[in-house]
């Protein structure tokens, strides 16, 4: 497992394998905790190519472009989180997979639903993560530092992602 995101009760993993004809693809699955505690077993939501080896620090800096984080795929699926009795507990659930530089140590994830609440620390293990915004989540996205460029900020919800600074 790559990465990891918990949203109470829903969580989301990333894998990141190698296939066998040598291409590197990532998967994003995501399963519910029943109220034992217990994780169900997980369903596989998205996958597809990455198209680099993030494994290596010059491939990932070269598709960075002198960023220190940058968006690879952004995608949405109906996901039954339990959370709501409308439409069976089902909700459209957006995730981002983001691209870090080798020495970027966290993405500083902000709430800005709750203005002044202080930023939570997502620890980047690997060159890629996953982030999931439910619906009426909105997040601001930054790179921690160690980065080895100016990375804009990410605005990133329930509609879709915007990069600051840029138009």
């Amino acid at each position: 497992m790559t990465d990891v995101s918990l949203h109470g009760d829903v969580g989301f993993a990333l894998v990141v394998h190698r296939r066998r004809d040598g291409y590197v693809a990532e998967e994003i699955y995501y399963g519910l905790r029943d109220s034992a505690g217990t994780w169900q077993e997980p369903d596989h939501l998205s996958g597809g190519l990455v198209g680099i080896e993030p494994e290596a620090p010059d491939e990932v800096l070269e598709a960075l472009r002198g960023e220190s984080m940058a968006v690879v795929s952004e995608s949405e699926s109906l996901v039954h989180t339990g959370r709501c009795d409308l439409d069976d507990g089902y909700e459209s659930v957006r995730f981002l997979e983001v691209l870090t530089a080798p020495r970027v140590d966290h993405i500083e994830v902000i709430d800005l639903n709750r203005p002044g609440a202080a930023p939570v620390r997502k620890p980047t293990s690997h060159a890629l993560s996953v982030l999931v915004a439910l619906p009426g989540e909105r997040l601001l996205l930054r790179a921690g530092p160690g980065g080895s460029g100016h990375s804009s900020p990410i605005r990133f919800d329930g509609a879709g992602i915007t990069v600051e600074g840029t138009s």
